[in-house]
């Protein structure tokens, strides 16, 4: 994401919204990545059921990492 827009920091997101599950994860099972110029950080979460509050949680965690990168604060992994 970082190389391709040319952004100092990229977010990727990916996981298990629903309806349905797959054969390895449950729903509600999200990963959180974000790409810094010298470390990446992934986030593994469980946000439980219901597909829209999935979405906004995976949103809000994304987010959050951002911000901490830029204030200096660790980083959640």
């Amino acid at each position: 994401m970082r190389e391709k827009l040319g952004t100092d920091l990229g977010i990727g997101i990916t996981g298990l919204a629903g309806p349905g599950r797959d054969s390895k994860h449950d729903v509600g099972t999200v990963y959180i990545a974000l790409a810094a110029p010298e470390k990446s950080y992934v986030k593994e979460t469980n946000l439980g059921f219901g597909r829209e509050r999935i979405r906004i949680m995976a949103a809000n965690h994304g987010l959050d990492m951002v911000r901490r990168f830029l204030t200096g604060l660790p980083v959640e992994e």
